[in-house]
């Protein structure tokens, strides 16, 4: 008993000197050496402006993985099948609505119709050398209406009419003379021509009708007109789309001309 007695107190004193001088022993008092719990400071008690040094900063949050997606073993995963054309599914003829039908027959029954072509009021035909006189008796009775004057081409004919004068003046004294004799049926050609200051007292296209005027002036007096076969420039009045109040003065015009001619024609294109 003595002997296990020393045998048991033998191996307890060889147990604490390794304790106390062994490789863990030394460990401890090297982590003691270098690690100084009294120079710890809050962070609050740091100064302004100074900063962690790279060792102190606390490492960023690292992102988390996710995990794997599970996967079939191969065993178990179904056969792939490559996909082929896939077939349109057939469309049903689709009727049209019958609001739509409806709607096309009625803007078919309410589409316009075509424009009648229009009238023209056409009064004619003058000499060209005498239009201001037919402009005057129109803008005597305020027809208010467009009017437009076209030219028909020059025309064979006979005029009766007292050759241009010197000037205006005489031409005035002249037809001074004409209203004395109860003579109005004259017009004075007033243009650069070379008819300016002549006063016609008619156009005829059948030579016995000039005759008949001619001699007529002389038996009245007027011994200065004369009748000469001319190819003149002969023009007439056109009033597009005129209302009955314009035809009716145009009536009334008509009558201080004879031998004019006063017709409802269809507009052509030229005159639009």
């Amino acid at each position: 008993m003595r002997i296990l007695f020393f045998l048991l107190l033998f191996a307890n004193l060889i147990f604490a000197a390794y304790i106390q001088w062994g490789p863990a022993a030394s460990g401890r008092v090297q982590l003691a050496a270098e690690f100084h719990p009294e120079r710890i400071q809050p962070l609050s008690a740091l100064p302004a402006g100074s900063t962690l040094s790279a060792s102190a900063r606390p490492e960023p949050e690292r992102p988390v993985a996710p995990p794997p997606a599970l996967t079939r073993p191969k065993s178990e995963r179904p056969e792939s099948v490559a996909p082929g054309p896939v077939a349109p599914e057939p469309r049903a003829a689709s009727a049209p609505p019958e609001s739509t039908a409806s709607e096309s027959m009625a803007s078919a029954s309410a589409a316009p119709e075509p424009a009648r072509p229009a009238t023209c009021l056409e009064w004619g035909d003058f000499l060209s050398v005498e239009h201001a006189r037919m402009e005057a008796a129109m803008a005597r009775v305020q027809l208010n209406h467009e009017t437009q004057r076209i030219g028909v081409g020059k025309r064979s004919g006979y005029w009766v009419y007292i050759p241009p004068l010197r000037n205006r003046e005489h031409a005035v004294r002249k037809m001074g003379e004409l209203g004395r004799l109860r003579i109005n049926n004259y017009y004075h050609v007033q243009d650069n021509g070379q008819w300016n200051n002549a006063i016609s007292m008619g156009f005829f296209v059948n030579e016995d009708e000039a005759d008949d005027l001619l001699e007529e002036l002389k038996r009245t007096g007027v011994r200065s007109a004369v009748m000469g076969k001319r190819y003149l420039e002969q023009i007439k009045f056109v009033l597009r789309d005129p209302p009955q109040e314009v035809v009716e003065k145009m009536k009334t015009i008509k009558g201080e001309f004879p031998g004019s001619k006063l017709e409802t024609v269809q507009c052509d294109r030229t005159r639009k």
